[in-house]
């Protein structure tokens, strides 16, 4: 008969008799000291783009099988967060500073492990082994308490059954998506205080946050991500407004500021994409490269250079073909939730774009159906807590409104801004949106001129941003140049940005007048 009191914490006494004598010997969990080794390797070589991938995939000073390899991503993780240089010099300062240096063996450990010298190419495959690896430790010790569970099992089978399985679930779910998942309402609570703490200190943590680019909106509307409930992005326009233009240019800014991009696109291919992309950076217009001047070709070249730079390690485009099924909205969540398990959750997903998926459950009417793909992308977006940015189509009768020039007694152009009302098929992709961006290009632009037709290669486009949950409503002013593919917003001439080699100079490019000919009535300032 056992004697052996009753534990005052029943989970307490569990896991501390499982941490302090483990089923499982050290030499027997599963891990790779090499991997782990030229993973940092690839970090000191690489420097900020590696580490921040790292920490996109979760990984943390405890993922490390070896004490001393997680003592050093600590000391490069605090690197990154200061934004010094990385380089196997500061690493080797920064522990010494810590006090850590003799610890992991002083600086022969650290020439030890940058010597190495892996190519930055392999980054993504040694991270993949060593967050495996990770994985498979945590599932090993998750199992381990929940089979202490059942060793004191104590006759109550819903006892039993109920909270360790929910427990086992939430420990699982940790480690994939990280932190977020989980949690009981009162640490949910406890980290909103703190959230809220830090802003009102002026000390918020803005890493995850994704600036697309283009000050003004990021000013007038927020960047996307900066609150906790601001990460479903839904972009709203007709055929022609440039969604998906809009949408590759907010990701190519992403991927300049070191954030891991993953694009599922329908609208065009992974080749157009990528070709598109490097237009737009180098401000080449790909239909008259033969005959444009030969630096217009090189710097073409050049930023495909630097794309392919990103390309497997920050940057994934998925298109439907054989090996990659994206016809149906379940096809896109398998595939986006596998590749979260691998490489952890991106900073970026953009969708392109709603309406050109199906779904493979049975449901009664196309407005259902896509109200059923909104649903499930939104619970896919709080799932991996990544920013979405989703392209979705208008419907034709509310942009031929749009398009109708009207105007008050006074001659004023009034505008019809697009509206919830205005989405095609389902009002549910408004509904599901953390924020809508409704493309919106008046029949006349800023000088009164025609702003439809074939020959208007600028045209003037505002983006209003009609929906966002902590308030916010707002509009910018662009020209979207088609040539280029990239929107340009509207400044004041003595306060022109310096134009980029061979672009359109400020001079010869429409002015942005005042709004006294075309007077926005009713709306966003």
């Amino acid at each position: 008969m056992n004697t052996t009191p009753a534990p005052t914490s029943r989970r307490a006494a569990i896991d501390a008799a499982v941490d302090s004598a483990p089923s499982f010997p050290g030499p027997t969990l599963p891990h790779s000291l090499e991997a782990e080794a030229n993973l940092l390797s690839c970090c000191i070589l690489d420097g900020t783009t590696a580490v921040a991938r790292c920490l996109g995939a979760k990984l943390t000073a405890r993922s490390f099988y070896d004490p001393k390899h997680g003592t050093i991503f600590a000391a490069l993780v605090a690197l990154h967060g200061r934004q010094d240089a990385i380089d196997a010099a500061t690493v080797a300062e920064e522990l010494r500073t810590r006090g850590e240096l003799e610890t992991v063996g002083g600086w022969a450990f650290i020439c030890q492990v940058s010597g190495y010298v892996p190519t930055t190419s392999q980054l993504v495959y040694f991270l993949r082994v060593v967050r495996e690896y990770w994985i498979l430790r945590e599932v090993i010790r998750a199992a381990s308490k929940l089979s202490e569970d059942c060793r004191h099992y104590d006759g109550d089978m819903k006892a039993l059954l109920s909270p360790p399985v929910v427990w086992f679930q939430s420990a699982l779910a940790r480690v994939v998506h990280g932190e977020r998942a989980g949690g009981s309402l009162s640490e949910r609570g406890a980290e909103v205080k703190q959230e809220l703490a830090a802003r009102a200190a002026g000390t918020e943590d803005t890493s995850r946050w994704i600036h697309t680019g283009m000050p003004t909106f990021d000013k007038r509307c927020r960047p996307l991500g900066s609150d906790s409930e601001d990460h479903l992005v839904v972009i709203g326009g007709g055929s022609g407004h440039g969604k998906s233009a809009l949408m590759r240019q907010w990701a190519g800014g992403a991927l300049l500021a070191g954030k891991t991009v993953v694009n599922y696109t329908r609208e065009t291919s992974i080749k157009g994409w990528l070709r598109q992309l490097a237009s737009n950076w180098a401000r080449c217009d790909l239909r008259s490269l033969a005959e444009a001047p030969a630096d217009h070709a090189k710097r073409l070249q050049d930023e495909m250079d630097r794309m392919l730079g990103y390309v497997d390690k920050s940057l994934f485009v998925y298109q439907q073909e054989p090996g990659c099924s994206l016809e149906t909205v379940e096809d896109l969540v398998a595939h986006a939730r596998s590749w979260a398990w691998q490489h952890g959750a991106p900073s970026l997903v953009v969708i392109d774009y709603l309406q050109l998926f199906s779904t493979a459950r049975r449901v009664g009417s196309r407005e259902q159906e896509v109200a059923h793909i909104s649903h499930t992308i939104q619970a896919l977006q709080r799932e991996l807590g990544s920013v979405f940015v989703i392209g979705a189509q208008l419907n034709e009768a509310g942009l031929r409104e749009m398009r109708e020039a009207k105007h008050d007694e006074d001659g004023r152009l009034l505008h019809r801004l697009p509206t919830a009302g205005d989405f095609r098929e389902s009002q549910a992709i408004f509904h599901d949106a953390d924020r809508v961006i409704a493309m919106y290009r008046p029949p006349e632009d800023c000088r009164g001129a025609v702003n439809y037709g074939p020959d208007v290669q600028m045209p003037e486009q505002w983006l209003v941003q009609i929906k966002r949950r902590y308030g916010g409503e707002a509009a910018v002013k662009c020209w979207f140049e088609k040539r280029f593919l990239n929107f340009r917003e509207f400044v004041l001439a003595d306060h022109a940005p310096a134009e980029a080699p061979g672009s359109t100079p400020a001079s010869a490019a429409p002015p942005s007048a005042p709004r006294s000919k075309n007077q926005w009535k009713g709306g966003a300032k």
